[in-house]
């Protein structure tokens, strides 16, 4: 019994070390290189145009919102969520109160955060779009951090693609 399963595992051993140590082992260089640098480069352009998206909205917004005005943060809404592990969180959305010729504008913001960034009843300062009353932009909401978070993973991307690369000329 021990003798064949000796013999049976002599085949098995050759394939590895041919695997390991033989004309294999190039050819799955040739084609892991490519598919690395490939993916490397392809998530961290799309990373750095989700950035640059992101910016762009963000400016877009503050440029046509240019009216003034303050706000008061008229509650918090708690928003619980669970992530694709199970795990639970929690997300902040602020809901902002304020008046343009005379008329109350309530909104809740699209922006949550994972602390409480604002409390019931602060004044905040507002900028809302003059021909879309209803449009608004907080500069407090500080969403100017989540463009450069996407531009520099995707650099970080294009940058480990770039690196790739010259590793893979180096070899060979």
């Amino acid at each position: 019994m021990k003798i064949e399963e000796e013999g049976n595992l002599k085949p098995l051993i050759a394939r590895s070390d041919l695997f390991r140590n033989g004309r294999e082992k190039k050819v799955n260089n040739t084609i892991v290189f490519p598919i690395l640098i490939t993916a490397f480069l392809l998530l961290g352009m799309v990373f750095m145009g989700l950035g640059i998206g992101i910016k762009s909205v963000i400016d877009k917004k503050a440029a046509a919102c240019t009216s003034r005005t303050e706000a008061v943060v008229a509650e918090i809404n708690r928003e619980v969520n669970l992530s694709a592990g199970g795990d639970s969180y929690r997300s902040w959305f602020p809901v902002f109160s304020y008046r343009v010729n005379g008329e109350e504008i309530t909104v809740r913001s699209k922006i949550g955060s994972e602390k409480k960034k604002f409390e019931a009843g602060q004044k905040v300062e507002l900028f809302y779009n003059p021909d879309n009353i209803r449009e608004y932009y907080v500069p407090a909401e500080n969403a100017s951090i989540l463009p450069k978070v996407f531009i520099g993973v995707g650099g970080t991307f294009v940058a480990l693609g770039i690196l790739s690369f010259l590793l893979k000329r180096m070899i060979g």
